[in-house]
């Protein structure tokens, strides 16, 4: 008798601390889901100027972002990617190279710098 009333009163403490558990759980979720770093933010309106046709404003803003963060493979790629559409090719090279620095098994970088190089 002495188990049974014991475990009915250990089930509101294991609740309670099942419901605290959850709640901090969807906190920091929630947190984390909100914030979002301020080079991320350039990134997205680096996306949203491009998606518009704007691509001299979108490198100022995929600029900022590798400024504030210039470990961003993602914001170099855009960098790269976006000076060797818009035939800037001294800073498309400069942006390849530092993408090859932070992460050698990209593919292509190799192409893309010859591209630069030849085109300079």
């Amino acid at each position: 008798m002495s188990a049974t009333s014991s475990s009915k009163r250990l089930s509101p403490r294991l609740a309670i601390v099942l419901i605290g558990v959850a709640i901090a759980a969807w906190a920091v979720i929630a947190f984390l889901q909100m914030h979002t770093s301020p080079a991320q933010r350039h990134i997205e309106a680096g996306n949203a100027l491009a998606g518009r046709g704007e691509g001299l404003s979108a490198l100022g803003e995929w600029r900022a972002a590798v400024q504030l963060e210039p470990d961003n493979l993602f914001a170099w790629q855009l960098l790269a990617q976006s000076y060797s559409s818009e035939q800037m090719w001294k800073q498309a090279a400069d942006a390849w190279l530092q993408v090859r620095h932070l992460r050698s098994d990209v593919p292509h970088v190799d192409a893309q710098l010859a591209t630069c190089y030849h085109r300079m």
